[in-house]
């Protein structure tokens, strides 16, 4: 399965963004030395985050990386649910409610060295704006004591607009920045903001 991810991100993924997206990739230089798992915590345009994401992180990183995709939307059925696993390693997450079982199981992946792609906006941003932060990311880094990766997207929602069928070329860009550790005593809701606060600063306006 971790052969068949690979290839999928090296052989399609990465050249579709590529000729789609015509992606600009800003990557923290710090990122350079991330060692271990991580919670890449991204702002959420369209279904075409995930690939740009996954392509643009480099390939030591994207080997080990798991997608906590919306369980309505990629787990409706035995066929779907394989198939978002085997090509970019999706696990299941509740977008309506708070579910101890998907972040048990995306907590468990962190704990065996897996770094995960999760939106903490739950789902996409209808104008473009950032939404609150859910929670989960937070609960995970200090469950897990792993750091989270704020990442900006620009473009996607015009390459991949909610209600399309297909894609188009639209000029795309991310911008991944440096990691943010829990201060100690830290709760979730107080790590929340500050992920939040972090994200929007790598925006057009930050």
């Amino acid at each position: 399965a971790s052969m068949v991810r690979a290839s999928f991100a090296t052989l399609v993924i990465k050249p579709a963004m590529a000729l789609l997206g015509s992606p600009v990739v800003h990557l923290d230089p710090s990122l350079a030395d991330l060692r271990g798992p991580a919670i890449f915590a991204p702002n959420h345009l369209s279904h075409a985050d995930t690939g740009l994401v996954l392509a643009a992180l480099p390939s030591s990183l994207r080997r080990h990386t798991v997608v906590a995709a919306a369980a309505d939307n990629f787990f409706t059925g035995p066929v779907v649910s394989a198939l978002s696993a085997l090509f970019i390693g999706a696990i299941p997450m509740e977008r309506t409610k708070v579910a101890r079982r998907s972040l048990e199981a995306a907590a468990d992946l962190l704990d065996s060295g897996w770094s995960v792609l999760l939106y903490p906006e739950g789902t996409r941003s209808t104008d473009g704006n950032l939404q609150d932060f859910k929670g989960g990311a937070a609960y995970l880094a200090l469950r897990c004591d792993v750091p989270i990766v704020p990442v900006y997207l620009t473009g996607t929602d015009q390459l991949l607009p909610r209600g399309a069928r297909r894609p188009r070329r639209h000029n795309c860009t991310i911008t991944v920045g440096a990691p943010i550790t829990a201060h100690d005593g830290e709760r979730a809701r107080q790590l929340t903001s500050r992920v939040q606060a972090a994200v929007a600063e790598l925006g057009p306006g930050g």
